[in-house]
């Protein structure tokens, strides 16, 4: 695993973490989708000794829909959501993977660019820091999760491969 910032052995927040300081919600299918892929990892019980809190959808939140405000509800236990900073969900479940698993390594680089060729991608160019020589590694599978600046479009174009179907999500952003 790749990553361009430093990392810390405690939450807070960082350059490439974007809405660090934010308060996020994990919501009950986000925190059951993570649980089966960290096996062992007791994520949830890991966040909320780090200092999340646990509060059903509708208690102790104030909340404006569609529909209009979801007013706050007796029924404290359902739809559990999971609420703390960015930078503690991250640390979190990072603390989680590695602690659980043997082949995830994080190693401090930015990537440049694909190897390979259009038929198929085998690792990517790294540098550690700006102006450094480029690297090598080589992978069996890589994911771009660089967000809105990724310049992934580019670097397969320059390997022959064009014409990608996209799937955009309008979050609802008009600021853009």
């Amino acid at each position: 695993m790749l990553e361009r910032d430093e990392l810390v052995d405690e939450p807070r927040p960082r350059k490439g973490l974007p809405q660090g300081r934010h308060a996020h919600i994990l919501l009950p299918s986000g925190r059951d989708a993570i649980e089966e892929l960290v096996p062992g990892g007791g994520v949830r019980k890991r966040l909320l000794a780090a200092g999340a809190q646990e509060r059903g959808l509708t208690s102790g939140l104030v909340t404006l829909g569609p529909q209009g405000w979801y007013r706050r509800s007796r029924h404290h236990d359902t739809h559990p959501l999971l609420i703390g900073s960015r930078d503690l969900m991250d640390w979190t479940v990072r603390d989680a993977v590695l602690a659980n698993t043997t082949r995830v390594k994080v190693r401090r680089a930015s990537a440049t660019g694909p190897l390979g060729t259009a038929e198929r991608v085998t690792g990517v160019r790294v540098t550690a820091d700006e102006g450094d020589a480029e690297e090598s590694l080589r992978a069996e599978l890589v994911v771009d999760a660089s967000g809105r600046g990724t310049r992934v479009g580019h670097w397969l174009a320059a390997l022959g491969i064009t014409g990608i179907r996209e799937d955009v999500l309008d979050a609802g952003d008009r600021s853009r």
